[in-house]
C-alpha cells in the first residue's frame, strides 16, 4: 500500500516551540556534547572520579554540566586549572599542557598548571609525555587520510578496528569532525564517502559512549544531506545515512527537519529495507515519548520527533502512516526485534485515534500470530517447560492482549482466551 503524501515538507512544516521535556530511564539517556566547539585543542578526560552517565551537558550554550537526577548540581564544561592540584569533575574538558595525576589517596583524577620553575630537562620530558598523551592510536591512520594516501585501504582498516567499542568511541571522540568535513567536500568521490559513512555507523552501533560523544551539529548534517542526496539519486549514501540515524536520530535538533526529510526519503524509495529502517526510527522515537523515569533528556522533543503527534490534526496522514505500519509488520522477513517496536507504535496510533481501522490482511495476520503465541505458551505450561526468554514470553502475552483488546472484542476474548491466566 502506498503512502499518499504529496510532500513531506509541505505537509509537516516544522513549528518552533518551547522544547518539551521527556523523562527517560538512565540507560536510554546519554550525556551529550552538543555544541560546535572545536575540541582539537582540548583534551577530553575519561573521568574515573564519578560515573559520567549521571551527568549531561546542557544544550543551551551555557557550557555547564549538570546532574541528570535533579539538574540542580552543575559545574563548568571547561576545566579551569590553578597552581595547586584540582579535581577534574565529570565530563570536564581540559586544555593541553597541564600536569595530570591520579590521587592515590582519594582516587580522584586531578590537574594543575605546569610548574614553571622546573629544569629544562624535566620540561622537555613532560612536553614529550604530554605530546604522546594527546595522540591516539589511530592518529597515523587519519594523517594518511588527510594526505590522501591509501584512502580506501586505510578506511577499511579503520572500519575493522571500529567494531571494538573502545576503538569506536576513540574515533568518534577524536575524529568525527574530520570525517564530517570529508563528507562535505565536493572532490571526495562517492566510494570514499560511502566508506566514511560506514565508519561512522560502525563506531556508533551498539556503542552508547560513542553516541554520547557524537555532536548534535553532526546529526543535523546527516539529516540535511538526505534532501541533497535524494535529488542526486545517491541511493547507497542514503542507505548509510539511515543506518547512522538508527543510532542517533533522537539527538537531532528541533529545527533539523528530521521527520520531514525521512518522510520524503520514505516516499521516494522502493527499497523495502530502507522503509523498514525508517519506520523503526519513527517507532524508537514514539517509544522514547512514552518512557517514564526520573531522568531528563533535553535533546528529545516529542512534538517535533513524534510522527503520531505531528499528524494528529491531519487524519489522512495519520491514517496513511498507520496503514504503513500495519502493512510492513506483516513482512515475512521481519525480525521479531522490529515486530515488537511496530506493534507498540500501531497501538500508539490507535490510542490517538480509535477510529483508525486496519485492513483485513492485518486482522488475519494478527489473529494467526496471536494464536501461534497462545498455543506455544499453552504447550510450555502443559509440559512444565522452563521459559528461556522471559522478555519474549512477556511480549507474547502482551501481543495476545493487544490482538483482543485493541483489535477485537475484549469481553469475548476472555471467553476464548483466558487472558487473566497470561
Amino acid at each position: 500500500m502506498k503512502l499518499h503524501l504529496k510532500s513531506a515538507v509541505s505537509i509537516l512544516p516544522i513549528v518552533t516551540r518551547v522544547t518539551s521535556i521527556v523523562t527517560l530511564s538512565p540507560e536510554q539517556l546519554p550525556s551529550v556534547l552538543t555544541e560546535e566547539t572545536d575540541n582539537s585543542n582540548i583534551e577530553f578526560i575519561e573521568d574515573t572520579n564519578k560515573d559520567n552517565k549521571d551527568w549531561y551537558i546542557l544544550p543551551d550554550n551555557s557550557d555547564l554540566i549538570c546532574d541528570k537526577k535533579t539538574g540542580e548540581i552543575c559545574h563548568p564544561l571547561e576545566f579551569k586549572p590553578e597552581s595547586d592540584w584540582k579535581e577534574i569533575l565529570p565530563l570536564q574538558m581540559i586544555p593541553p599542557g597541564l600536569n595530570v595525576r591520579m590521587n592515590l589517596e582519594t582516587g580522584l583524577k586531578e590537574a594543575k598548571l605546569r610548574d614553571l620553575n622546573i629544569s629544562p630537562e624535566e620540561l622537555e620530558n613532560e612536553t614529550n609525555e604530554d605530546s604522546l598523551s594527546e595522540l591516539h592510536e589511530f592518529k597515523a591512520f587519519f594523517d594518511k587520510l588527510e594526505k590522501n594516501m591509501n584512502v580506501e585501504e586505510t578506511l577499511e582498516e579503520l572500519i575493522d578496528f571500529s567494531h571494538d567499542y573502545k576503538h569506536g568511541f576513540k574515533i568518534i571522540q577524536k575524529e568525527q569532525n574530520f570525517i564530517i568535513n570529508q563528507l562535505r567536500k565536493d572532490d571526495v568521490n562517492d566510494t570514499i564517502k560511502d566508506l566514511y559513512l560506514r565508519l561512522l555507523t560502525s563506531c556508533l552501533r551498539n556503542n552508547p559512549p560513542a553516541k554520547e560523544m557524537f555532536f548534535i551539529k553532526n546529526v543535523d548534517y546527516i539529516i540535511k544531506t538526505i534532501l541533497e542526496w535524494i535529488n542526486k539519486n545517491k541511493s547507497i549514501l542514503l542507505k548509510r545515512c539511515i543506518n547512522i540515524l538508527q543510532n542517533v536520530a533522537y539527538k537531532a535538533s528541533p529545527n533539523g527537519n528530521l521527520i520531514d526529510n525521512l518522510e520524503l526519503l520514505y516516499t521516494s524509495t522502493d527499497d523495502l529495507d530502507n522503509k523498514i529502517k525508517i519506520l523503526e526510527i519513527f517507532a524508537d522515537l514514539e517509544i522514547l515519548t512514552d518512557t517514564e523515569g526520573d531522568q531528563i533528556n533535553f535533546h528529545f522533543n516529542p512534538e517535533e520527533k513524534s510522527i503520531v503527534k505531528r499528524n494528529m490534526e491531519n487524519k489522512s496522514n495519520l491514517e496513511a502512516w498507520f496503514r504503513e505500519y500495519c502493512d510492513k509488520i506483516q513482512s515475512k522477513t521481519l525480525d521479531d526485534f522490529y515486530v515488537v517496536k511496530f506493534i507498540k507504535t500501531i497501538v500508539k496510533f490507535k490510542d490517538i485515534n480509535s477510529d483508525l481501522k486496519p485492513d483485513d490482511s492485518f486482522m488475519n495476520w494478527i489473529a494467526e500470530e496471536s494464536m501461534k503465541k497462545f498455543n506455544k505458551l499453552e504447550e510450555e505450561k502443559t509440559n512444565n517447560l522452563e521459559t528461556r526468554d522471559l522478555e519474549k514470553e512477556s511480549f507474547d502475552k502482551d501481543f495476545i492482549r493487544i490482538r483482543h483488546e485493541v483489535f477485537g472484542n475484549k469481553m469475548a476474548s476472555r471467553i476464548k482466551v483466558p487472558l487473566d491466566e497470561l
